[in-house]
Parts: structure tokens; sequence; C-alpha cells
């Protein structure tokens, strides 16, 4: 009889992480923001792990003033990140307001920021193996030429 396969994670996310900065009205005209970590990767990953998924994260997060906060944030909400790379340059940034139940205002500031940094050699054949299943977004795909082929080598693995 052949041994199960004992998988460390539900999920591994590969992804983006941006610093998102949240208001109650128009971004614009707002006075306050609150503060956090954000992009559609980072709310997928949150959301599984707390629905009690085991999730594992690969990404790169830049050596900016948000560089710790970020780290900590995702910790905290449940996120390993023993796959996050620390990177130079600058973190993702977007501003977001809820104007209401059905419409958001975005603002993204995106040329240049540590995602542009997520390359193949972050993807090796133990990581995909220790995870049921591999979730990156088709968002990720559009950063770089790097970041499209690590998503590429992770479901060639996975598949």
């Amino acid at each position: 009889m052949k041994p199960i396969h004992f998988r460390s994670f539900d999920i591994l996310f590969i992804g983006e992480a941006f610093v998102e900065f949240r208001c109650p009205r128009d971004i614009c005209l707002s006075d306050t923001y609150e503060k956090g970590v954000g992009g559609a990767d980072i709310h997928a990953a949150v959301a599984a792990a707390r629905l009690g998924s085991s999730v594992s994260f690969v990404s790169t997060i830049a050596r900016d003033p948000f560089h710790q906060m970020m780290r900590d944030s995702l910790v905290a909400q449940g996120v390993n990140i023993d796959h996050v790379v620390t990177s130079k340059g600058y973190n993702g940034i977007y501003f977001t307001s809820a104007q209401g139940p059905d419409v958001r205002e975005y603002l993204y500031h995106r040329p240049g920021t540590a995602a542009e940094n997520i390359s193949p050699a972050m993807i090796y054949d133990d990581l995909v193996e220790d995870s049921k299943i591999v979730f990156a977004s088709s968002e990720l795909q559009s950063v770089s030429k790097a970041a499209r082929h690590t998503i590429f080598k992770a479901f060639h693995h996975a598949h």
C-alpha cells in the first residue's frame, strides 16, 4: 500500500500584496484613512484562513515603511508567510472608499512595485506538493513576465 502524503497547507496563494487605505466617503474628500493590507489575493487568503483553512502565501513585500506592518498583519490573520520574500523598492498602494453597499471607488499606484520581483525561483516541487490547492489570480499575470511564469510553473507542478 502506498503511504498517504501529508499536505502542509490547504491552499497555497501566489499573489500581490498592497497597502490599503480605506475611507468612508470620496477618496479625495476624506480627511482620515484606515490602513491595512489588501489586494484580491490577500483578501481571498485571509477569508480562507478565517474559515479554518491552513493558508500559505507566496509573494514579495518591499522593505519600505510598510514592510513590518504588512508582515505582522498577514500573520495576525492566520496566513503563513514563510514564502514571502523581502525585496527592494516599494509596495503597491491603493485607496478605496465604500460609497454605498454596491459602489466602491479605487485609486491604485502599482508601477515598479515589489510584485514585479515575484519569480519562478520562488516555486519548488515540495511547496506545491505540500498544498491541496494552488491559487493565483489572473491579475498577477499582468504584473511582469516573471510573475506570469511563476504562476505557470506552479500550475504545471500542481497539475
